[in-house]
């Protein structure tokens, strides 16, 4: 099998083809068709999704910083943040120091994806810079960074495919279509 960052002619030259067989075997109906379905089974197996793509966006693009801070007004540990805000988050950098008193003391500073960069993505795919753009369709829900009853992502795989305006109580949810 061939590895998907190799070039054309690397792939020619693995199946024992010139350039100019292998650019005809590629235009050949049933070899389309083979790729095609290859590709389908890759995206399946590593659980590509144009869904899943769209979430991972939304938890960058819709990330509320102040999802970083307990009620006391401290920066909580990673392993305590949502997964939604995990999910936006780059880097993390963890500071030890020693206090006045002797005692360790662990800071964390966070680095976000680009807000705007993932914005502009979510509306280029919305079709949002170009009046004849022709997008398909995709029905996003977006969930309030104080929700704390929003289900993890990976607990509920087809949770974008759920038509509803409200997850638990009166903690509303915003629906982009």
């Amino acid at each position: 099998m061939a590895n998907p960052g190799m070039t054309n002619t690397q792939i020619y030259e693995m199946a024992g083809l010139g350039q100019d067989a292998g650019r005809r075997c590629l235009n050949k109906p049933e070899v389309k068709a083979v790729l095609r379905e290859l590709r389908e089974q890759i995206a399946l197996d590593t659980q590509i999704t144009l869904k899943r793509v769209m979430l991972e966006e939304s938890c960058v693009a819709f990330c509320d910083p102040l999802d970083l801070f307990s009620d006391e007004g401290t920066i909580i540990a990673p392993h305590e943040l949502p997964e939604r805000v995990r999910r936006a988050i780059s880097s993390v950098e963890i500071i030890e120091t020693i206090t006045k008193d002797g005692e360790k003391q662990i800071r964390y500073k966070y680095k976000f994806w680009d807000k705007g960069k993932s914005l502009e993505r979510i509306s280029k795919h919305l079709g949002l810079y170009e009046k004849d753009n022709v997008q398909k369709g995709v029905r996003m829900y977006f969930l309030r960074a104080d929700d704390e009853a929003v289900p993890e992502i990976e607990s509920v795989p087809d949770m974008v495919d759920a038509e509803f305006t409200e997850l638990k109580g009166d903690k509303p949810i915003a629906l982009l279509e």
